[in-house]
């Protein structure tokens, strides 16, 4: 098992300029690889994302209780979108989110053969000594290693063996608002998915500025840093290259911990780009689906049967449509890839073959999309 950062007040206070700095990420090394592998796994293949989250010394009921649930949530459900911006992504399919809130520790079988993972926020040092050095925590081995079962706990950590955040709200929370916690959140889940810290610590010695990043605690949500390093993650554990697996090149960051460090090419960072305008179009059309539609033939284009290439289609099963026209119907949804959507035409298009008058795909750019709003009486 790997833990993730040790985090204290100092070690993540957001002291250094991230203005000019080079986009970075890191991966963790060799002995999370196995965990990320079944992680990743289990992601692309269920719609489905169980999330645990624990309030101990405290209820989960209390105001403070509720917010700190819907900053864990919406920090799985951010890195779990940027996932899915990745080109590679195989399902585009939107997640379900089931976030579940308790008082105490959450437990350990959420997370055997299912994508689920355990956020717990911890009041006091004393309940985080007892739940996470006691007998039954798997973290207990190595935070005993690093003597950290002997002291009053200034830390947060994670596991992407036990796809466990562990977060102290002892750790100067009072300084820097409750809203650190999201970011705190975020920054863990991070680790959880396999990315390393990127903050100046004993480890890690950059020249000049730190890039602007979740994991190094230079900025307040995701950045293209940390969206590149989990898509660089997802596809090591598909190929097993644990490189930079084609995002980036490598860099010696001076570093003593065992990760690899990469640095981004502008073309990843380009792709990264495209893919979340990419993701965000699809993500608003499949609103649209099962309403009313009208589409709008951008430029001459094709009507298909499937998603599939025009040209590898037969004749009976694609139909050429000129540009400019608007042909009204029922929004059926995108593709998984969300670069084909599907139309159930409200009137018959006889210039096509029968198997397309009733409706088909087209390809996304060549159309535009508006949904038909009901008339008021």
């Amino acid at each position: 098992m790997l833990l993730g950062a040790f985090v204290s007040f100092v070690g993540c206070a957001k002291t250094e300029n991230s203005n000019g700095a080079k986009t970075e990420f890191s991966v963790f090394g060799q002995a999370a690889h196995a965990s990320l592998v079944e992680t990743y796994r289990t992601l692309r293949e269920s719609n489905d994302v169980a999330v645990c989250v624990g309030h101990v010394g405290y209820s989960h009921t209390s105001p403070k209780g509720v917010q700190r649930t819907e900053w864990a949530r919406r920090a799985v459900v951010a890195w779990i979108t940027a996932l899915q911006e990745s080109p590679d992504w195989p399902n585009k399919k939107q997640k379900n989110f089931d976030v579940t809130a308790q008082t105490g520790v959450c437990p350990n079988a959420l997370v055997h053969g299912s994508p689920g993972f355990k956020i717990m926020f911890f009041g006091t040092a004393q309940d985080q000594v007892n739940a996470t050095c006691g007998p039954d925590s798997p973290q207990a081995e190595d935070l005993r290693s690093y003597g950290l079962c002997q002291q009053a706990p200034l830390y947060s950590f994670a596991s992407p063996s036990d796809r466990t955040a562990i977060i102290s709200v002892r750790v100067g929370y009072k300084a820097r608002g409750e809203d650190f916690l999201f970011e705190t959140a975020l920054h863990e889940f991070g680790h959880i998915l396999g990315l390393g810290d990127l903050y100046k610590n004993e480890n890690i010695q950059y020249e000049g500025a730190i890039p602007s990043s979740i994991m190094a605690y230079s900025a307040e949500t995701l950045t293209a840093d940390d969206k590149l390093g989990i898509w660089n993650i997802e596809k090591a554990t598909r190929t097993g290259d644990w490189g930079c697996g084609g995002y980036a090149t490598a860099r010696n960051l001076n570093a003593s911990n065992g990760y690899t460090y990469c640095r981004p090419s502008s073309a990843a960072l380009a792709n990264a780009s495209r893919a979340h305008a990419q993701m965000s179009t699809m993500q608003e059309l499949n609103a649209l689906v099962g309403k009313g539609v009208k589409v709008t033939l951008r430029q001459n284009t094709t009507l298909k049967t499937s998603d599939a290439d025009s040209k590898s289609l037969g004749a009976e099963s694609k139909c050429g449509l000129a540009g400019a026209q608007d042909i009204v119907g029922t929004f059926l949804g995108t593709n998984a890839s969300g670069n084909h959507v599907r139309i159930a035409f409200d009137t018959p298009l006889g210039t096509c073959p029968s198997a397309l008058a009733q409706g088909g795909y087209f390809f996304e750019p060549h159309v535009k999309i508006s949904e038909i709003m009901p008339s008021t009486p």
